[in-house]
C-alpha cells in the first residue's frame, strides 16, 4: 500500500444555492430528540431499505428490522422547505413547508426560527449554508433596515467565557458576549490601536446592545462539533434565560452527535427549531462538478465532458455528499478514476489527510496509513464479532455450497454489555495489528477517536467511540463494506481469507446479494490502495475450480447428481481478471508464482479434469464435443451493415413514439422494469437507476426524433449502421451456441433457476440467461492447448454471418437462393426459429422457446466450409434466430466516427483495444436476433446492445478461437 498525501491542497467551497431543506415539525422532546438520530441524517443509510424475510430472525437481524421501521417511522417528521430563503426569517409558515402527507401530527401555522439549528451528517454543507446566510442578512435591504448578522465560532467563546468565571468579578453573560462580537468585527473591519481602538470598541459594543434588544442582532455560531460534551458554561449560553440574550437571534450548525451531547442542558428547550440539510440531488451533483476540457488527440478532437458523466455509475452513491464533490473537482485526471473503489479510496484518505491537519498537535507521531488500517481493522472485527466460527466449514474439507445459507452481512455493534467486552474488542484488533500500528496502537486508537469528531466525512455515527458500553454504528454501509474490502486486500491471514468462500457473491443466490458491494470493491481495489500477497490470496476463492462431492450426504438436489459443484461469481472474477493478470507478469517473484499458480489452476480445470477424463467418460465425452465444435472461417474482406433502404424496419418510429410517451408515465416505466426479475437483483437495480438517468436526459431533448432514436437505442439497442469495408482475419467460429450440457461443465448450477427449463428444456438446447460476463468468463476458462476461447468481435460474427451470401446487403441466409420453397412469410421454421415461427404472442405474455440446434438452420456458404471427410457438414447453425448471441466489443452507434480521420480499419483496431479494457460498466453488443423477437431483429446486419450483467432469457453465446499464433 502506497503512502497518503498529507491534503494539504485547499478545495474549492461547495454550495449550490437550492440544496434542500427540511424542518423538524414535531414538538414533543423525545420525539425530537429521536428525529436527530444520526442514522436518519446519514445520506446513504437514508436510501438503503431493510429488505429481510422475517422469519427466522436472529436477535442482530431482528434489532436492525426494528431499527429501519422505526427510522422508516421517524423520517415522517420531516418536511421539505420550498424556498431556502424562508429559514432568513425569524419564523416559518406553512405555507412555506412541503408537508409530508404521512405525518402523524400536522405542521403549526407558523414556527419560530428565532432559535435555529442547522443539523446534518459530516461534510453536508453546514458551514457553507452559515456563510451563505451571514451573506443574505447583511445583503442591503437588511443593513437599511439596522439588521446585524455577525458569525462567530463556539471554541472561541467557550474559551472567553471560562476566562470570565475565573475573574473575582464576574461580567454577565450579555455583556461577555457583545465584547466577544465587538473584538471579532474589530479584527476584521479596522487596524486601529491603543485608545483609539478602545473607542471604536465601546462604540461598537454600544451599537451591538441596542441591537440585541431591538431584536435585530443575528448571532450565527459554527464549531459545535469540537465542543466537549462537558462544557457548562456554552450549554448555558445555548439555553439562557437571559432576556437579553433571547432577543438576539441565534443560529448554529452541528452534527447530530454533538447536538445530542448537549441535548438534555441546551437543545431540549422547545424554543429551539431544527433544519436538517439534505444531501445533493443528480442535478445538483452535475451543477457542482461541471464540465472538463479533454485534450485533442490523433484519433479525437478535444471537447468538454460532464465530470458526473466520468465518474463510475456504481460510485455515484457517495456523490450525494458535497465534501466528496470538493475532492473530486479537484482531480485532473479522471483516467484515475474508473471504479467505486477508486472513489472511496482518494476520498477517504484525502478527508483523513485534512482532518489530521486541522489539528497537528493531537496528531503527532501518527500516520495516515495507521489511521487506514486501524478503521480497516476495527471494520473486520465489528464485522467478525457477529459471526460464528463454528459454522465455517472451508477449512475443515467440507466447503459450503451454494445451496448453504450465506452468512447475514452485519457489521454495526448495538451495544456493548459490560466494559470488559469493549476492552475485549479493543484488544483482539490490537492482537491483529502489526508494524507502527502495533507500536503505537494506544496513540492511534485515540487519534481515530478524536478524528471522528473533526472529520469532514464523519466514519462513525457515535462520536466516543472509546467509551465504555456505548454503540459503534458506521456512518454508512458502503464505507464499512470498503473497509472490510480493504482489508481483505491488505492486511487479513491466509486462514481469514479462506472465509470469503462462505461470502461468494451469486446472481442466483438473493441472499449473497449484501456481498455484493464488498466483492466489487475488492476486485477492483486500486493499485495503490493493496498488498499484492494478501489481495491474491483473497480473491484466490473466486477461482476455486469445481469440488467432488465425497459422501451421498454432500448431494444437493439441484446439482442434478453430477458428481460435482462450484461457486461461479463471474462478474467478480472478470472485475479481478486485470490485476490478477497483471500480477503473472510483473512484481516480485513470490507474488509472480502466486498469481500464475491461481490463474493456471483455474485456467487448466478443462483440459486437466474434463478432456482427462477425471469425471468420467460421459463427461470427457462433452469436453471433447466443445473442442471438436468450432469451425475455420478463412479470412477475408466484409463490408459492414446493409443499404439505408433495408435498414429501416417497418414502423419503428411508430413503436419507439409509444414508448416515449409511454414512459413519460412513471407507473408505466416501473411496469417495465417490473416484467423482468432480472431488474431486481443487486446488479439489476443498478442497471435500473441507470435507464432512469439516461431516460430523465432523453426527455429534456427538443428534438423528439433525435430523442424518439436515442430512447430506441438505449432501451432497446437498435442502432443505425454505416457501410466500411474490412479485411478480416481467418479464425475459427462454434457451429453452434454453447448448450447447457458444455456449460454444466463450468457451471452446473446454472439451468437449476426456477423459470429455466420453460425456455431451454434439456441438455442438447442453447444455454440461456446469458451475462456479458458468463460468456466472457466461460470463453476464458475454456482453455486447452495453451489457448483460451474468446467472444467473436462484432465484425467477424457478421463476416460470418454473411459468409458465401450472393450480395453485401443481403441480410438473411436464405434469400436470393433460387431452390428453397417460395413461402408467403419470409420467415419460417425450417429456416429460422424466431417470434413469427413460435405461434406465440409476446404481447399477450406468451413466449416460445429455444430449438435444438439443427443443420437445416445454417446457410450454404458455411456449409460448404464444413464439408469433408473429418468434417461435420452442419455449417454455422442458427446464426440468425434461436438466441442473441453476445460479442466482444463495446456497444457503438456506427461502425465508423466521422470525428475521426483515421482510415476505419485504425479505428476498429483502437476499438478492439478500448473493449478489451476491464470496464464492467459498458453496454456491449449481441447479434443474431431470438426466439421472443421477430425476424427483422435476426438481419445479418442488425446490432443489439444491453448491459453486461443482464441475464435475459434469450441471451446465449458462441465461442470463437484465433487460429494458433494469432492474437
Amino acid at each position: 500500500m502506497k503512502p497518503i498525501s498529507d491534503g494539504s491542497r485547499k478545495p474549492l467551497p461547495c454550495f449550490i444555492h437550492d440544496q434542500v431543506l427540511s424542518l423538524l415539525s414535531s414538538q414533543d422532546p423525545d420525539q425530537r430528540r429521536a428525529c436527530l438520530d444520526p442514522q436518519l441524517l446519514r445520506p446513504m443509510r437514508r436510501t438503503q431499505q431493510f429488505a429481510m424475510d422475517t422469519t427466522g430472525l436472529d436477535p442482530q437481524q431482528e434489532y436492525l428490522r426494528n431499527r429501519t421501521l422505526y427510522e422508516e417511522d421517524l423520517e415522517k417528521f420531516w418536511h421539505e422547505i420550498l424556498d431556502g430563503n424562508s429559514i432568513l426569517d425569524r419564523e416559518i409558515r406553512r405555507d412555506q413547508v412541503h408537508c409530508n402527507v404521512q405525518t402523524k401530527q400536522p405542521v403549526p401555522d407558523t414556527i419560530s426560527l428565532n432559535r435555529l439549528c442547522i443539523v446534518s451528517d459530516a461534510g453536508m454543507g453546514k458551514t457553507n449554508r452559515i456563510e451563505w446566510l451571514l451573506y443574505r442578512l447583511n445583503s442591503i435591504g437588511n443593513a437599511q433596515d439596522g439588521q446585524i448578522a455577525v458569525k462567530i465560532d463556539l471554541t472561541n467563546l467557550e474559551q472567553v467565557l471560562k476566562d470570565n468565571s475565573n475573574k473575582p468579578t464576574r461580567a454577565s453573560f450579555f455583556d461577555v458576549l457583545v465584547r466577544f462580537v465587538a473584538d471579532r468585527m474589530l479584527l476584521r473591519i479596522t487596524q486601529a490601536k491603543g485608545t483609539r481602538l478602545e473607542i471604536q470598541r465601546a462604540a461598537l459594543e454600544l451599537l451591538l446592545a441596542q441591537r440585541a434588544k431591538e431584536g435585530k442582532l443575528t448571532l450565527l455560531a459554527d464549531g459545535l462539533d469540537q465542543i466537549s460534551d462537558k462544557s457548562e458554561l456554552l450549554a448555558e449560553f445555548l439555553n439562557s434565560a437571559d432576556l437579553e440574550i433571547q432577543q438576539i437571534r441565534l443560529i448554529v450548525a452541528g452534527r447530530s452527535n454533538a447536538i445530542l451531547m448537549q441535548w438534555k442542558r441546551a437543545f431540549s428547550n422547545p424554543a429551539w427549531t431544527f433544519v436538517r440539510v439534505e444531501p445533493f440531488t443528480v442535478d445538483q451533483q452535475m451543477r457542482y462538478l461541471g464540465w472538463i476540457e479533454t485534450a485533442a488527440s490523433d484519433q479525437t478532437p478535444a471537447r468538454r465532458e460532464l465530470r458526473y458523466s466520468m465518474i463510475p455509475e456504481t460510485a455515484r452513491e457517495l456523490l450525494c455528499i458535497p465534501r466528496v464533490l470538493e475532492y473530486l473537482r479537484e482531480v485532473d485526471n479522471y483516467q484515475d478514476i474508473r471504479t467505486a473503489a477508486d472513489v472511496y479510496y482518494q476520498a477517504l484518505v484525502t478527508m483523513i489527510a485534512r482532518g489530521m491537519a486541522t489539528r497537528p498537535k493531537e496528531y503527532d507521531g501518527v500516520e495516515a496509513t495507521e489511521v487506514l488500517e486501524l478503521l480497516a481493522r476495527q471494520a473486520f472485527q465489528s464485522f467478525d464479532i457477529h459471526l460464528d466460527h463454528s459454522a465455517r466449514t472451508f477449512t475443515s474439507g467440507k466447503p459450503s455450497k451454494a445451496a448453504d445459507p450465506v452468512p447475514a452481512y452485519l457489521y454495526d455493534i448495538p451495544e456493548f454489555e459490560s466494559v470488559p467486552q469493549y476492552d475485549q474488542f479493543k484488544e483482539q484488533i490490537c492482537q491483529r495489528a502489526n508494524g507502527g500500528l502495533k507500536t503505537n496502537f494506544v496513540q492511534v486508537w485515540k487519534a481515530v477517536q478524536h478524528l471522528n469528531q473533526f472529520l469532514n466525512y464523519g466514519i462513525f455515527d457515535e462520536v466516543a467511540i472509546g467509551q465504555s458500553n456505548r454503540r459503534i454504528v458506521w456512518a454508512n454501509r458502503s464505507l464499512h463494506e470498503f473497509l472490510l474490502a480493504f482489508y481483505f486486500a491488505n492486511y487479513a491471514s491466509k486462514e481469514e481469507s479462506q472465509y470469503l468462500w462462505d461470502w461468494i457473491y451469486l446472481p442466483d443466490l438473493d441472499d449473497s446479494d449484501q456481498y455484493y458491494p464488498f466483492w466489487q470493491f475488492l476486485c477492483e481495489m486500486p493499485n495503490k490502495a493493496r498488498t499484492a500477497s494478501v489481495w491474491l490470496e483473497s480473491i484466490a476463492m473466486l477461482y476455486k475450480p469445481n469440488f467432488r462431492k465425497q459422501s451421498p450426504e454432500d448431494n444437493d438436489p439441484r446439482d442434478e447428481g453430477y458428481g460435482f459443484y462450484s461457486k461461479r461469481s463471474n462478474e467478480m472474477i472478470y472485475r479481478s481478471w486485470e490485476t490478477l493478470d497483471a500480477y503473472t507478469k510483473k512484481g516480485f517473484p513470490d507474488v509472480k508464482a502466486r498469481a500464475n499458480a491461481i490463474r493456471e489452476r483455474w485456467w487448466g480445470e478443462f483440459e486437466r479434469v474434463f478432456l482427462k477424463g477425471d469425471y468420467g467418460p460421459e463427461f470427457k465425452a462433452t469436453a471433447q464435443e466443445i473442442t471438436e465444435h468450432l469451425l475455420l472461417i478463412p479470412g477475408g474482406t466484409v463490408k459492414l451493415g446493409t443499404t439505408p433502404e433495408r435498414q429501416e424496419i417497418p414502423g419503428v418510429m411508430e413503436f419507439g413514439q409509444k414508448k416515449f410517451n409511454e414512459f413519460r408515465d412513471e407507473a408505466k416505466l416501473e411496469e417495465y422494469f417490473a416484467k423482468n426479475k432480472f431488474f431486481e437483483t443487486r446488479a439489476g437495480n443498478l442497471e435500473k437507476e441507470r435507464r432512469k438517468q439516461k431516460l430523465k436526459a432523453i426527455l429534456q431533448r427538443k428534438d423528439s426524433e433525435e430523442a424518439v432514436r436515442e430512447l430506441l437505442e438505449i432501451f432497446y439497442g437498435f442502432t443505425s449502421v454505416s457501410n466500411p469495408e474490412l479485411s478480416i482475419d481467418s479464425f475459427q467460429l462454434g457451429r453452434q451456441t454453447i448448450s447447457n450440457a458444455w456449460y454444466r461443465l463450468y457451471n452446473p448450477r446454472h439451468t437449476q433457476r426456477a423459470y429455466y427449463k420453460q425456455y431451454s428444456k434439456t441438455l442438447k438446447h442453447p444455454a440461456v440467461a446469458i451475462s456479458f460476463f458468463d460468456a466472457w468468463v466461460y470463453c476464458q476458462w475454456l482453455r486447452w492447448d495453451g489457448q483460451s476461447c474468446q467472444l467473436p468481435w462484432e465484425t467477424e460474427w457478421e463476416y460470418a454471418a454473411k459468409y458465401g451470401f450472393a450480395s453485401w446487403e443481403l441480410e438473411y441466409w436464405w434469400e436470393r437462393i433460387e431452390h428453397l420453397e417460395k413461402a408467403d412469410r419470409m420467415f419460417i421454421k425450417s429456416r429460422i426459429n424466431c417470434f413469427e415461427t413460435t405461434d406465440k404472442n409476446p404481447s399477450n405474455e406468451e413466449r416460445g422457446c429455444t430449438v435444438i440446434p439443427d443443420p437445416a438452420r445454417a446457410s450454404s456458404g458455411s456449409k460448404a466450409l464444413d464439408r469433408g471427410p473429418e468434417s461435420q457438414n452442419t455449417g454455422l447453425m442458427d446464426m440468425q434466430g434461436n438466441t442473441w448471441e453476445w460479442c466482444q466489443d463495446r456497444q457503438r452507434s456506427n461502425y465508423e466516427d466521422p470525428a475521426k480521420v483515421s482510415p476505419f480499419p485504425q479505428q476498429e483496431q483502437q476499438h478492439r483495444q478500448e473493449s478489451l479494457a476491464r470496464d464492467a460498466t459498458v453496454s456491449r453488443v449481441l447479434r443474431g436476433g431470438s426466439f421472443i423477437n421477430c425476424g427483422w431483429d435476426a438481419s445479418a446486419s442488425y446490432r443489439f446492445h444491453n448491459d453486461p450483467t443482464v441475464t435475459y432469457i434469450d441471451f446465449g453465446f458462441r465461442v470463437a478461437r484465433a487460429l494458433k499464433g494469432k492474437p
